[in-house]
């Protein structure tokens, strides 16, 4: 999460907002990123340490909501 910079990265041409792992979770990080206007939303998380709990499907869950909610493209992956 980067509070004070540009949360937009180009990525192949695309302007990604890319969350790592917590910020997922934390409602702050989607929406400076929407402020930006990115075109594909990427999700990367290490789930080793909670993948005996809801933890990661509650992660996955936001993630696509938030890119439901704002008509934008998601990519995701998850180390179990």
């Amino acid at each position: 999460m980067n509070l004070i910079g540009d949360p937009i990265a180009d990525i192949a041409g695309q302007r990604a907002a890319i969350l790592i792992c917590y910020e997922q979770l934390l409602p702050w990080s989607y929406v400076t990123a929407f402020v930006k206007r990115p075109t594909i939303l990427v999700g990367v998380a290490n789930a080793s340490w909670t993948k005996n709990t809801v933890v990661p499907d509650y992660q996955n869950a936001v993630l696509r909501s938030w890119a439901r909610l704002f008509g934008t493209p998601v990519v995701a992956a998850t180390n179990y």
